[in-house]
């Protein structure tokens, strides 16, 4: 009997729904925009990512001359006329980042992901045309999109969703709390790992770049709270 995909050489990861996964080896996802970006600098290929969802750059910027309605601040400005400059909106994807997901050939949200604004429509007629991943990822940016109707088909498929979260789940006495930036790195680290992912080097470099960072924050913000305070 022939399965979704051969399970011999499978990993497990449990999500912070509590599910416990098994991921085949080399599975193919679909996932969020900016979490495939977070899974490309942990050394994802693109050809993994079948489909995308959601919009592909922050809410507000006027990339490819586009300036949503719903940021109604200053339109005599003509945002969209204004030439894009990519050290307005650090959020957004970088050239690397953006050629990335170029490269993606399946988008789930096209009426919507290049609108640079808040983009909540994720259309499954693409996997229905083409075909469905192995593994489905809700990262904590995009959980609440996760509906009944991507739910039903999945389950149809046998396709797993893995949800994952911006809170954990605390204390013994299951106080919840929100993760901080690190911890969101780490948990999606983990399941680009459980992908099967190999890493660069430049990772770890990342990370002793982080560190130096926040270390250097740290004493400059004691500096500040010294004067204040004094």
């Amino acid at each position: 009997m022939l399965m979704h995909k051969v399970m011999a050489m499978a990993t497990t990861f449990v999500d912070d729904a509590g599910t416990s996964h098994d991921i085949p080896e080399n599975a193919n996802i679909v996932c969020g925009a900016m979490d495939a970006v977070a899974f490309s600098h942990f050394g994802m290929k693109p050809d993994r990512i079948l489909a995308t969802y959601g919009e592909r750059s922050s809410s507000g910027s006027n990339h490819g001359g586009v300036y949503a309605d719903g940021n109604l601040v200053y339109l005599e400005l003509s945002h969209n006329e204004t030439p894009y400059d990519p050290n307005i909106f650090p959020a957004d994807p970088d050239d690397a980042e953006r050629a990335f997901l170029d490269l993606i050939t399946g988008d789930l949200s096209p009426t919507c992901s290049s609108s640079n604004y808040y983009c909540d429509t994720i259309d499954l007629q693409y996997l229905n045309d083409n075909t469905w991943p192995d593994v489905i990822i809700f990262g904590g940016l995009y959980s609440t999109l996760l509906n009944d109707e991507i739910k039903g088909n999945a389950t149809d498929r046998n396709v797993p969703i893995i949800v994952l979260s911006n809170d954990y789940h605390g204390n013994d006495e299951g106080e919840k709390g929100s993760r901080d930036m690190v911890e969101m790195i780490e948990r999606m680290e983990e399941l680009a790992l459980a992908l099967g992912v190999t890493e660069p080097k430049m990772v770890e470099e990342d990370k002793t770049a982080l560190c130096i960072a926040a270390e250097t924050f740290q004493a400059t913000a004691k500096k500040c709270s010294r004067c204040w305070c004094s």
